[in-house]
């Protein structure tokens, strides 16, 4: 089990809000715990809540004109692998579950790590040069 720490901060407060609620249904996954009447909650739990924090990333890649193709693809690919393994769980194929729990283990510190962490860098760098490209943008999103 991987439990949420300071080294997976990335520097800004929402998207580590959201790491560590992704850390939560991460342990959920635990195939030690997880059974057939739990796991279809918490698949659409993940589903939705990375759908949300997805966006979330994509939204101020796009906010700070840091448009990342290999990041937005990431989360596509992450979110097909996460389809697949939901369609044999809701097939009633438990045994996915092991394999599911070390894939997103896998991918979440991996991403956070690397890709989110590269990400949030460039970000922080912008907003401490007092750059940023809300004043031309008609679509504002909140860093909170």
């Amino acid at each position: 089990m991987v439990i949420w720490n300071n080294s997976f901060a990335c520097g800004i407060p929402k998207l580590d809000k959201q790491h560590r609620r992704l850390f939560e249904i991460m342990t959920e996954l635990d195939p030690k715990t997880c059974n057939a009447t739990n796991v279809h909650k918490i698949f659409e739990d993940l589903k939705k809540y990375a759908q949300f924090h997805f966006k979330s990333e994509e939204d101020l890649m796009d906010l700070y004109g840091i448009p990342d193709i290999v990041h937005t693809r990431e989360h596509l690919e992450f979110s097909n692998q996460i389809l697949s393994f939901a369609d044999k769980v809701y097939a009633e194929d438990m045994s996915v579950v092991p394999g599911m729990s070390s894939y997103l283990k896998r991918w979440l510190l991996k991403h956070i790590m690397w890709t989110d962490k590269e990400m949030s860098k460039r970000i922080l760098e912008i907003k401490a040069a007092g750059g940023d490209r809300r004043q031309n943008s008609d679509r504002r999103v909140s860093e909170d």
